[in-house]
């Protein structure tokens, strides 16, 4: 109503046509925000952007896909029935994925393998004099863990023909994880672990030890050709001779 008019009544012609506006209005609104689907291309008639019916999700909802410029995905999401809802990924321009939720642990990053180094616990090129039967560090390493495994592998070497056993431990914020004891091994050897961490050590500062014991006379070990790299729990379980679901 504007001031010095006579009000509109009710059912009167101006009345229906103003309410029949503000209909529209409202019904405009709502449609541009749940257009559905929602697809924007560049000239070449590739998509750049997508929303469009995810078809693997039960409830029928949304799966949002960024193009490469070429047909290709860069990022998408996708329904997860392991986290019985969103997850995401993202592909190279070959279609390998390079980064994605970790749908087989259900936390954590399948992808990438984040590597970090476990250098030498000790001075002199990383010889570590041992005790007979006691367990020293001789090699150690920190990093921020966003896979939900750690593949760990060094290569000992010891000063005399002495047998020895070792073990990879990992500390976590919530406690400390063991590799099984491997023991009676002579000369050379590389001395490898795949660990699985939980849930709680995900984007979390984690340190990795290797653990060896001299079990014959005092003698020195010497550490290099290290290995520690963050993978998928599918990896785990290929690593640890567990069958894949």
């Amino acid at each position: 109503m504007v001031a010095n008019h006579p009000p509109e009544r009710p059912n009167s012609p101006d009345f229906i046509v103003n309410k029949l506006r503000e209909l529209e209005e409202q019904i405009a609104a709502l449609g541009r925000q749940t257009k559905y689907p929602f697809v924007v291309s560049h000239g070449a008639g590739f998509p750049d952007f997508q929303i469009v019916p995810d078809p693997n999700d039960p409830d029928g909802n949304a799966q949002v896909v960024i193009g490469n410029g070429a047909g290709g995905v860069v990022l998408e999401t996708f329904y997860s029935t392991v986290y019985n809802g969103k997850a995401a990924r993202m592909l190279d321009l070959n279609g390998t994925v390079m980064w994605a939720h970790d749908e087989l642990a259900g936390y954590g990053l399948s992808h990438p393998s984040m590597s970090f180094a476990t250098g030498p616990a000790s001075d002199g090129f990383g010889a570590a004099a041992i005790a007979n039967n006691t367990e020293t560090v001789i090699g150690q390493g920190w990093t921020f863990c966003y896979n939900p495994a750690l593949r760990l592998k060094a290569f000992v070497r010891p000063s005399s023909t002495t047998t020895y056993n070792f073990r990879w431990q990992v500390n976590h914020p919530d406690g400390t994880i063991f590799s099984p004891l491997v023991t009676g091994l002579t000369g050379g050897q590389f001395c490898a672990a795949t660990i699985l961490l939980p849930e709680t050590a995900m984007a979390n500062e984690v340190k990795a030890l290797l653990l060896v014991t001299n079990t014959g006379g005092a003698q020195s070990f010497y550490y290099g050709h290290d290995e520690a790299v963050g993978v998928s729990m599918a990896q785990y379980n290929l690593d640890n001779g567990i069958p894949i679901p």
